[in-house]
Order: C-alpha cells, then structure tokens, then sequence
C-alpha cells in the first residue's frame, strides 16, 4: 500500500488505485480458545445476537418479578458483564435503563 499514491497493491501484484480506502477488517467474539464459554458468555457482534440477549435479560426480570422467593429475584436481577469496553458499558447502561 502506498498512501500517498493512493494505491493498493494486492499478493498477485496488480496495483489498485482508490480514491477513499477503508480497511474493513471484520470481528468475531474471541474465547480465548473456550469455545464452551460461548454457551455462559453470548457473543454481541451481530443484531441476532443482540436480540437474544435482550430476550434473556426481559426473561430474567420476569422470573423475579413473578417469583416470591428472595433468592430467586437475585439470582435472576444479578449480571455479569465481561469486558468494560463501549459495548460493555453500553450494555451496562441498557440493563441500567430496563432496572429503574
């Protein structure tokens, strides 16, 4: 890649050149090799998966609010959010939100 020339160069070694260049480079949820702690640890990378980690949240909040015992409205009103970065605190703030 040469910035300055506005041109990409590509492992066959055609030169392309562009305008604007945007380096997309993708994200997938990374376990650090535990791909069974996906099942505990959802992904939230994906609008799928957003979804379904609200419906869990909603689940949750309506197990205690139906439940009568005071062990089960903490079990269920207790999150673990791992990973303190804008989608942590994002979604920190969202549980916030649907709490009070």
């Amino acid at each position: 890649m040469d910035s300055s020339a506005r041109v990409v160069a590509t492992a066959q070694g055609v030169l392309v050149p562009y305008d604007y260049l945007i380096l997309a480079t993708g994200v997938t949820t990374f376990y650090f090799d535990h791909p069974e702690w996906a099942q505990y640890a959802p992904g939230l990378k994906k609008i799928e998966e957003a979804t379904r980690i609200r419906a869990q949240i909603l689940t949750c909040f309506e197990t205690a609010e139906r439940s009568q015992e005071e062990a089960v409205k903490r079990k269920s009103m207790t999150f673990v959010i791992v990973g303190g970065g804008p989608t942590g605190v994002e979604l920190a703030g969202s549980i916030a939100d649907i709490a009070f």
